[in-house]
């Protein structure tokens, strides 16, 4: 949360061209929830009279869990184009985009390519004895550090 004077303060530049091309007089950035977490942050603009004291961090979390929900939404209704078929508004559509999604997080993260990306989550799986699903949840939301998926883990077995 920044009103003005933290604006200001903190990021002068910023803050010169803020008030110079903007009404805006105050920003609060608050971390995506839930399946989004780590993909963003929704930032709030507040432009007189409103303050940064009128807006509640329980009222800015609201609004976030609020926007989350809907970009959650808007995500499952256009899985499918009108022509696209039905099987892909199943659960285990959604399960499958988590895979590929967690792929992408280890592709990026480890410097590997998709196939290996792919090949580390099922080895990890496979060692510990979890289904694949369930581990790319866990990693997705980095409760299995990208280290753990490393090749150099496997070799020492």
């Amino acid at each position: 949360m920044a009103d003005e004077g933290t604006i200001a303060a903190r990021w002068p530049a910023f803050y010169a061209d803020l008030v110079a091309r903007t009404p805006v007089r105050g920003i609060i950035s608050l971390p995506l929830v839930d399946g989004l977490r780590s993909f963003g942050a929704l930032d709030l603009y507040l432009v007189p009279p409103s303050v940064i004291g009128a807006v509640t961090s329980v009222d800015a979390l609201e609004v976030t869990r609020e926007v989350v929900s809907i970009l959650q939404g808007a995500d499952r209704s256009s899985s499918r184009g009108p022509d696209g078929p039905a099987w892909l508004d199943a659960p285990a559509a959604a399960r499958r985009s988590l895979v590929w999604q967690a792929m992408g997080f280890v592709n990026s993260g480890l410097g590997v390519t998709s196939a290996d990306a792919l090949a580390l989550l099922r080895a990890h799986a496979y060692s510990e004895c979890r289904d694949l699903d369930d581990l790319v949840a866990h990693v997705l939301n980095r409760d299995v550090p990208l280290e753990d998926l490393a090749f150099d883990r496997f070799e020492s077995r």
